[in-house]
This record gives C-alpha cells, structure tokens and sequence, in this order.
C-alpha cells in the first residue's frame, strides 16, 4: 500500500495519498479540498510519521487543519 493517512469526520473516517487523493472511504468534496490542503501543509510530518510507521515505532498524531 502506497503511503496515505486516515481523516475523520463526524463518526466517518476515510483514507487518502499524501497528496490529498481519495482512497479509500467517503469525505464530502468541500472536505476533501481540506484534507488535500491539511496534506500539502503537513508533509513533512506525515512523512516522518510513515517511516516511523514503516518501522513499526510509535508514530506522532499531526494536529488537524
């Protein structure tokens, strides 16, 4: 599985790349472009943290948008 992230929203959650793209799940579009926007910000993050993951070490929760 390709690098991604889970995003949660009012009991849904949903999986998307860490370029903000749906994977696997159901967001409303306006939230998708947040997600997708959250991504762009939190990149270095998300990728420390899927590398932490990949190594099976605790990873960091990334404060939301």
């Amino acid at each position: 599985m390709p690098p991604h992230f889970h995003a949660r929203r009012q009991g849904t959650e949903a999986c998307f790349t860490f370029d903000g793209e749906l994977m696997d799940g159901d967001f409303p579009a306006k939230q998708r472009k947040l997600v997708a926007a959250w991504s762009v910000l939190s990149t270095d993050e998300l990728e420390a943290d899927w590398e932490l993951a990949r190594n099976k070490q605790e990873f960091f929760r990334i404060r939301p948008l």
